[in-house]
């Protein structure tokens, strides 16, 4: 103490120190109380955040194990991932007193609307996930879908491309792919050619079925097994529908296919087996 200072009496100290009780008194609860919520949120968040990444890693094992496309081992392991975490948020928001009830109300009201908002583009993810599971082409395949064909190039979760033989580049979206019949031309390893081909009824089946089975032998890459066939298909006003069938393996279908082609037809000329000739169509009016 100072020369001429007065002395402070020693009733100050006492008060502070009761001044403090009853501040803890008033507030000591609450403060314990909000403290234990926090850490029990931070605690939810912390184990939730380890979890969440261990199923992730699980997810992506397993699905590594069963063979699924890499694009979809992610979503679903992220989409796990991310469910753990949602769950834990709403749970640590009800440790600090938020009505969760209401708070899910609001989630669920703003998926709905926005599923509704993104409804081609989740249908066109359902089904890029269904093409990836279940696989009916994969890329570089030839198909036909919805109407155009091609040669696959990438299957996406959203949209799927097709490289056409002319050059072009078709991108088709995968709920008109999921929704039509898909037809993939490469799928196995052998394709069958044919060719059909009219005769006048004057000419000899016998020959005309001896000339095109002569036809077909000088055909080169034609697989013995199945073998080729030489069959009547129909008899039209104007004669005998022929059809000459031979297989070939998927690389050898396309020069063998054009090769039968000219054999057929010159065969036929050099046996002098004519023909049918479309005549005039005549319309009467009545």
């Amino acid at each position: 103490m100072r020369m001429g200072e007065p002395a402070k009496p020693a009733s100050d100290g006492l008060g502070v120190v009761a001044d403090v009780s009853t501040l803890w008194q008033q507030y000591g609860p609450m403060v314990m109380d909000w403290s234990g919520r926090i850490l029990a949120a931070t605690a939810v968040m912390l184990v939730a955040w380890f979890v969440a990444g261990f199923v992730r890693r699980l997810v992506r094992q397993s699905t590594g194990r069963t063979h699924i496309d890499l694009t979809v081992a992610k979503f679903l392991a992220n989409a796990a991932r991310w469910s753990i975490l949602i769950m834990a948020i709403v749970t640590a928001m009800g440790q600090l007193g938020v009505q969760t009830a209401s708070f899910t109300a609001v989630l669920a009201a703003t998926g709905l609307a926005i599923g509704l908002a993104f409804q081609s583009t989740l249908s066109n993810f359902a089904s890029g996930v269904i093409l990836l599971v279940f696989r009916p082409f994969k890329v570089g395949d030839a198909v036909n879908i919805a109407g155009q064909a091609g040669s696959v190039n990438e299957i996406g979760l959203f949209m799927t491309e097709i490289d056409t033989a002319d050059g072009r580049r078709i991108v088709l979206p995968n709920s008109q792919i999921s929704g039509n019949v898909i037809e993939n031309t490469s799928h196995h390893s052998r394709r069958r050619a044919e060719v059909i081909a009219s005769t006048i009824y004057d000419t000899d089946l016998d020959t005309t079925r001896a000339v095109l089975e002569a036809a077909v032998k000088r055909v080169p890459n034609i697989l013995s097994d199945p073998g080729p066939e030489v069959a009547i298909t129909a008899m039209s006003p104007t004669g005998v529908q022929w059809a000459v069938r031979a297989w070939a393996t998927r690389e050898h279908l396309g020069a063998m296919h054009q090769q039968l082609y000219r054999e057929v037809k010159s065969s036929l000329e050099a046996a002098k087996i004519a023909v049918p000739v479309p005549g005039p169509v005549v319309v009467v009016q009545k």
